[in-house]
């Protein structure tokens, strides 16, 4: 063995899990600047639908984007339990509107696996297993690039993500 080995398996990432509806998701905590309850948004006109609007957050003007329409899931009013991620980007900071906030994890690198080629999506990174429980991994490094949130803002273009087993295709 290696000690490029032994290093990849002692490597442990702590993780914050929150949900979008039913679904699990995590994000690790080193792109992650704060978590608040959600707060006022101003609207912006004419930008794409998951595209919520932007927030003074510490005196900075934030984009803020609502997750549960970034992955396509049904529309609902903010409740109790919503959140607002603040995510830290090249340029700024991002935010991102979860549904709840399970908690922080530990996670052992070995026990995340990337995700099935089937479901190519930018903003999965790896896939953590605990049991029969999934959790998505996002990939923040391409879900907050600024450049590129800016011209999907501006197109109102999104790239698809099968999250339910609602949205897989019907067998023939």
């Amino acid at each position: 063995m290696q000690e490029n080995d032994v290093n990849r398996e002692s490597a442990i990432e702590r993780i914050l899990i929150f949900g979008i509806g039913e679904l699990r998701f995590g994000v690790n905590i080193l792109d992650l600047m704060m978590i608040s309850r959600c707060i006022r948004v101003t609207p912006v006109a004419r930008s794409a639908d998951f595209f919520e609007g932007l927030v003074n957050l510490r005196g900075t003007l934030s984009p803020v984007i609502n997750a549960r329409r970034l992955f396509r899931f049904p529309v609902q009013a903010s409740t109790r339990a919503s959140r607002l991620l603040a995510l830290k980007a090249e340029k700024g900071v991002i935010c991102l509107t979860v549904d709840w906030i399970e908690g922080f994890m530990n996670v052992e690198t070995l026990n995340l696996e990337k995700p099935p080629e089937v479901m190519s999506n930018p903003y999965i990174q790896s896939v953590f297993k605990n049991g029969a429980q999934l959790t998505l991994i996002l990939n923040t490094r391409k879900l907050i690039n600024t450049e590129e949130i800016q011209q999907i803002i501006q197109s109102g273009e999104l790239p698809r993500l099968l999250v339910s087993s609602e949205q897989l295709p019907a067998e023939t």
